[in-house]
């Protein structure tokens, strides 16, 4: 195949061109006064806010411009996956940088020193976030959190914090979909563990990058798969009693068994996900007796004299859910009475004196008597539902985030406080640029929230920063923003920077992109 090459300019007017057009996409949508995006999804439209979801639907035919969409979608996903929130003010601050960025790049300073500038400006930026957190103690911090990322919806707000009250400080909280018109809340028997899918071929929700299983069959066994032979009789036995979406919870499928699941996969004949057991040695035998003794399955134990090829019907059971990801599994609606385990568990507490022991043991207790908060998104119409749906998991994941690493003033405020710091005198003149990059970047976000209000935000940016006022874009109001409510997840908002700077100096330093030329046929 050929391939097509550009270098310097040409590299950056492509891709700084397509990280402009999406950032405004995106950026619209930015906080209380921000707008909806649309987007087709197979035959119908969906409408969100959450930017993540709109970068995968943007895929463009130019494939050097897609390299810029790829690029700021990066960014954001990083800042999701580690925060669960703040992809949109990562566009913002990642599209500030590139275009300065190329703007001294053009006037002929090395990339490289530049971006040594925006490392040292990223390192004090942390550093004065880390000075002004503050822990979240109080459920109307929790509230206040929740309302916000829910788009300021109230509503969703309470009852997320309703939600995390009742499942307690190590919760578990899944969003699905319902056909009736009311959201409500389910509350079942479940667990989460560090068990994760061995292959990407799995995935069914991409927005997730979960594999998503209603009812299935779930396999525990402590064999290490590698064999296609090692499986061909389970597999038999399911497909004869008309059960095709199966779990398998092993210490690893690898190899050619691997791959024979995945083609069957593909081929739509049967889907039967790998789970890697996480652990080793005593506590993953007991974690994995705890699991099958929640769902009703029995572990095949080669210790035991059972293999996976001495398998049958009898040693599996289901559970109403099963949510597989890239570093956890979650286990909804399992029914089995688990009691004696628990009993065991107890005793085992009264009498171990090792410290590392002892936190296994809780550990395995709180798998066993934890609940799962299953929240049913209902709604008149799929395309509103479907967008209640991602503000509710966006609000959760903000709300986790606070309560992990405190809180910090919102509505891009905290960030803009950082930009008054002082850049070290031992730096050059492109590092000295770089620095300054950063330092005017991280207030995209508070300019873009201001914009969107209406409002002229170098004004109100002055009057912020001189006056030690905040601004409040939802009542239009000089407030106190931890009195108001308006505050971010202190983890949200170091993912937005560093993610932002990491994203753009890969983008600054790079001189050289090739793509692939597609055949004519």
């Amino acid at each position: 195949m050929y391939k097509n090459i550009i270098f310097n300019e040409d590299v950056r007017s492509k891709i700084v061109k397509w990280v402009n057009i999406v950032a405004d996409a995106v950026c619209a949508t930015l906080w209380p006064r921000g707008t909806n995006v649309i987007f087709q999804e197979n035959t119908y439209s969906t409408v969100t806010k959450d930017w993540v979801t709109v970068a995968q639907n943007v895929l463009l035919k130019d494939k050097f411009e897609n390299m810029g969409v790829m690029l700021a979608r990066e960014a954001a996903e990083n800042t999701n996956r580690n925060a669960w929130d703040g992809t949109t003010s990562t566009v913002a601050i990642l599209r500030a940088i590139v275009n300065d960025g190329n703007k001294y790049i053009t006037a002929w300073m090395n990339p490289v020193l530049i971006k040594r500038g925006m490392d040292e400006a990223l390192k004090m930026v942390i550093d004065k976030l880390n000075t002004v957190t503050k822990e979240i103690n109080t459920r109307e911090e929790r509230l206040n959190i929740a309302t916000i990322s829910a788009n300021n919806d109230k509503e969703l707000g309470e009852l997320i914090v309703s939600v995390i009250d009742n499942v307690g400080k190590d919760w578990v909280i899944t969003v699905a979909t319902t056909n009736w018109l009311k959201t409500d809340v389910e509350y079942v028997n479940g667990s989460k563990l560090d068990g994760w899918f061995e292959s990407p071929y799995f995935i069914n929700d991409a927005k997730k990058l979960t594999a998503n299983m209603i009812n299935p069959t779930i396999v525990f066994t402590s064999d290490r798969i590698t064999m296609q032979s090692q499986l061909i009789p389970l597999i038999q036995k399911l497909l004869e009693a008309n059960k095709r979406e199966i779990i398998l919870f092993a210490e690893s499928v690898e190899d050619q068994a691997l791959a024979f699941l995945i083609q069957n996969h593909i081929q739509g004949k049967f889907t039967c996900v790998p789970v890697k057991f996480p652990s080793f040695g005593w506590y993953q035998t007991d974690i994995m007796n705890d699991m099958a003794t929640l769902v009703g399955a029995t572990v095949l134990w080669e210790e035991q004299w059972r293999k996976i090829t001495e398998w049958t019907v009898e040693d599996a059971w289901t559970s109403e859910s099963v949510i597989i990801g890239r570093n956890y599994s979650i286990i909804s609606g399992a029914q089995w009475d688990v009691t004696s385990r628990i009993d065991e568990v107890k005793a085992l507490l009264e009498t171990e004196k090792d410290t590392f022991s002892i936190e296994k043991l809780k550990e395995r207790m709180w798998k066993l008597t934890g609940k799962i908060a299953s929240i049913k998104v209902g709604w008149a119409s799929e395309t509103e539902q479907s967008e209640i749906k991602y503000r509710i998991e966006d609000a959760i994941n903000a709300t986790k985030s606070a309560i992990d690493s405190g809180i910090v003033e919102g509505a891009g405020t905290a960030l803009l406080r950082c930009s008054d710091i002082v850049s070290p005198e031992w730096l050059m003149k492109e590092q000295e640029a770089g620095f300054n990059i950063v330092k005017m970047a991280i207030t995209a976000p508070f300019k873009k929230i201001i914009q969107n209000a209406g409002e002229n935000a170098d004004a109100i940016m002055g009057k912020v920063l001189d006056w030690d006022k905040w601004f409040n874009s939802l009542s239009m109001q000089y407030d106190n923003l931890y009195e108001a409510g308006i505050i971010d997840p202190q983890k949200v908002v170091v993912n937005e920077v560093t993610n932002a700077v990491a994203t753009a100096g890969i983008l600054l330093t790079s001189t050289v992109a090739i793509a692939s030329i597609d055949e004519e046929k």
